[in-house]
């Protein structure tokens, strides 16, 4: 058991939830055909999953507080 002088590290605390997304959840949508497609051009979803995933990726379970990223903050 870790003692109490230890226990306030950020690093001996982690997430055991899942993180909350850009988008407001901790799911992805599924991604929606787009109706506009170039002839001869087919909509791929694997592909188009891959490409929001990569742009709001899930953050790792069990990561420890100390790794979070700083909250930006705006100065009007």
């Amino acid at each position: 058991m870790p003692a109490t002088g230890q226990m306030k590290s950020l690093g001996m605390w982690v997430y055991s939830k899942p993180n909350i997304l850009d988008n407001g959840r901790i799911t992805h949508l599924d991604p929606v055909e787009p109706t506009d497609l170039p002839d001869g051009e087919e909509f791929d979803p694997e592909a188009a999953k891959k490409a929001i995933e990569e742009a709001d990726p899930f953050e790792p379970r069990l990561k420890p507080l100390s790794m979070d990223r700083r909250i930006k903050v705006s100065r009007q």
